[in-house]
């Protein structure tokens, strides 16, 4: 082969490459990585984790990945605020701003040691999610940087992160948990932070604790670390303080209700852990009483409950007004029930059936007297009295009813008024 043809086929090569390249770097998405909102972490933190994020993203190869610094540039000449983006629909105008396919956006945030990461992919075109992430550290933000955040972008893009293999750590780590939430974990003194709790790059060894938690009693305990591990130490806090409660009532018949349950209120021994209570007492003839508190402390609580008994003077006006309405407010139930519907019962037909047939009665007696008036033959004089006779009558008798209903039901209130003012069972004040 000469010279000649040798320089052809290397040309020919060479294109072959370039094609390929240009090829494959045609086939990549173009995306751009809006900065994620920071949740209990500073805006700065959330940013350094952001360009991590980008910079994961772009060495995976999958993506065209958009640099902040041109996006910014993008951004700022169409006099677009990137602070506050959050919502998807701003998110695809900045994708659409900035001309690429797919956005990543998302939160960092912080809940007592434990970072979460939420991230997502998003279509511009069609402002659906493609993919997403969501991880969970027990750690430092140090290793939410150095290691989260290839984690996420691997998830993102869809491909099988491999782990480095690790010599074994000459450390270890502890992860405190506990049912109760916002538990306080002291080490030699010092308050470490607060449960779940996760303390890494410890010495192995023996190591000792201390739980606190207001409104339980300190607990204790031990641990061993041991390098290249994480010792995970589940701590109950079961033994809460007790603070006394004393009641102090009248009349001494009350039944007490302690958050809806009845409480025995002869036992000396009534005692209640830390919270918020409400706590009522009612008896017969008295006003129902209600009070709410809070035990945040040990000091006892004194809880007095002086019920005032119901009034007379109330019982009887309520009954004139409305029959049976006084029987029920002083609690004599079935009178009041008999009382009421009876009176409601007369009154229903009175006022509706027996009054309107009244009328519509009484308006045809005087039709029926002018045709009497003016009717001129004797056979028709005769037969205008006749109607005109059984129409008076049939209105005499629906008075007569209107007057037996009517006084039943005067018999019934004034029955219902002499019940609430002598027989109400109210003790004297």
């Amino acid at each position: 082969m000469n010279i000649r043809d040798r320089k052809h086929l290397i040309a020919f090569y060479f294109s072959i490459a370039f094609a390929i390249t240009t090829l494959l770097y045609a086939q990549k998405t173009n995306v751009a990585v809006i900065q994620f909102d920071a949740a209990n972490i500073t805006n700065a933190e959330a940013k350094v984790l952001t360009d991590r994020l980008r910079t994961e993203l772009y060495k995976i190869g999958t993506f065209n990945v958009i640099e902040r610094s041109v996006m910014e540039e993008i951004l700022n000449e169409q006099g677009f605020q990137q602070t506050g983006c959050t919502s998807d629909e701003c998110v695809v105008e900045v994708g659409k701003l900035v001309g690429v396919e797919q956005m990543v956006t998302g939160t960092i945030g912080k809940i007592g040691s434990i970072y979460t990461i939420s991230a997502r992919i998003i279509d511009v075109e069609t402002g659906k999610m493609v993919s997403q992430s969501t991880l969970d550290v027990f750690g430092t933000i140090e290793t939410v940087l150095t290691e989260s955040m290839s984690k996420v972008a691997a998830d993102l893009s869809g491909t099988v992160m491999i782990e480095p293999s690790r010599k074994p750590s000459a450390f270890g780590e502890v992860r405190f948990s506990s049912e109760e939430m916002w538990v306080n974990i002291l080490i030699d003194d010092e308050v470490r932070g607060t449960t779940p709790l996760v303390i890494n790059d410890l010495i192995p060894g023996q190591y000792s604790y201390v739980a606190t938690k207001p409104g339980f009693r300190d607990y204790s305990g031990e641990y061993t670390v041991e390098a290249g591990k994480r010792t995970d130490v589940s701590i109950k806090m079961n033994n809460p303080i007790m603070v006394p409660i004393y009641l102090s009532l009248n009349p001494l018949s009350s039944i007490v209700k302690l958050n809806g349950k009845v409480i025995n209120i002869s036992a000396n021994d009534l005692e209640m852990p830390f919270g918020t209570y409400k706590a009522s007492a009612k008896a017969p003839k008295y006003s129902k009483e209600s009070i709410t508190f809070t035990i945040n402390d040990t000091r006892a609580v004194d809880l007095n409950f002086h019920l005032k008994p119901k009034s007379k003077l109330t019982t009887r006006l309520l009954s004139t007004v409305i029959p049976g309405s006084g029987q029920l407010y002083c609690e004599n139930r079935k009178r009041g029930l008999v009382f009421m519907l009876t009176s409601a019962a007369l009154a229903g037909v009175l006022l509706s059936n027996t009054y309107t047939l009244y009328h519509d009665e009484d308006v045809l007696v005087d039709q029926y007297r002018y045709d009497y008036q003016n009717a001129n033959t004797i056979s028709e004089i005769d037969r205008t009295w006749r109607i005109y006779q059984n129409q008076v009558n049939t209105v005499n008798d629906i008075q007569t009813q209107l007057l037996i209903y009517g006084t039943a039901l005067g018999a019934t209130w004034i029955a219902n008024i002499i019940d609430a003012w002598f027989f109400n069972g109210i003790p004297d004040e």
